[in-house]
């Protein structure tokens, strides 16, 4: 009746076995796709994946952020007309720069100068767009390799443009002007904001939870953040997959109550 959860200590390599009645799985929407699909033996069975497209790009300002943390503006954020896009925008700083080994190898005094002189005046624009516009699809193979096929919607170069020109001139009135040329869409699958793990349905199939997010088949597995919405709208954040997590965890300590 109970599930068997097998874990390994990483410095140890010590194993340990624990006997659970109920399970809340929330590891992210990749991991958790991926133990799941192992668990059920779907493998190589494309899954939909719902995901809000990102696109970014550079500003710069002539005046250095006046903040002592290494974020300053991390939560300004925005939402444009139409509703189907929103994003955020943060400065650099030196951590961003450390996955480039060429960086990583200079002296301290010339990383800091690097930072005060360009790093903080430099900033990263997110912008993430409607769900209905990219088509992705995980999958995992018998090795446990998992897999995100998909592409874009191919008017989404379009509409970066337009929001692109909105946001420039907003930027301008802050003193914060848009470096041309440089911007990008990211590939589909590299952008970590999705609308849930497997969706909820009324009338739930394999792969499918039911309203209190348990896993069809299953008595006592409970996808925590299991998706909702058939598609959303742009979000710089994992809202939605908090707030499902929590109506989650409310009924079912509401039907452990009342039984």
């Amino acid at each position: 009746e109970n599930y068997v959860l097998q874990t390994r200590d990483l410095k140890s390599n010590q194993s340990i076995k624990y006997s659970i009645k109920n399970v809340f799985c929330c590891l992210g929407v990749i991991s958790s796709t991926q133990l799941i699909l192992k668990m059920e033996e779907a493998y190589n069975a494309p899954t939909k994946l719902c995901t809000t497209p990102l696109a970014y790009f550079l500003a710069f300002t002539g005046k250095k952020r006046e903040n002592s943390t290494q974020f300053g503006l991390s939560s300004l954020s925005f939402r444009l007309n139409n509703k189907d896009a929103s994003g955020g925008l943060f400065p650099c700083n030196e951590d961003m720069l450390s996955h480039i080994k060429l960086f990583r190898l200079l002296p301290a005094i010339f990383k800091t100068l690097i930072d005060k002189v360009f790093l903080q005046r430099l900033f990263i624009v997110n912008i993430f767009f409607h769900s209905n516009m990219s088509n992705n699809k995980i999958s995992v193979s018998k090795t446990g390799q998992c897999k995100i096929v998909g592409k874009n919607n191919p008017v989404l170069k379009l509409h970066l443009q337009r929001s692109k020109t909105i946001i420039k001139k907003e930027l301008k009135r802050f003193s914060i002007f848009v470096i041309p040329i440089i911007q990008k869409i990211a590939t589909p699958g590299s952008d970590v904001h999705y609308g849930g793990t497997f969706p909820i349905k009324i009338n739930p199939e394999k792969l499918n939870c039911d309203s209190s997010g348990r896993l069809h088949g299953h008595k006592a597995f409970y996808v925590a953040d299991a998706c909702s919405l058939e598609s959303i709208p742009g979000k710089p954040h994992s809202f939605h997959s908090i707030a499902q997590s929590i109506i989650i965890a409310r009924r079912f300590i509401y039907s452990q109550i009342h039984q």
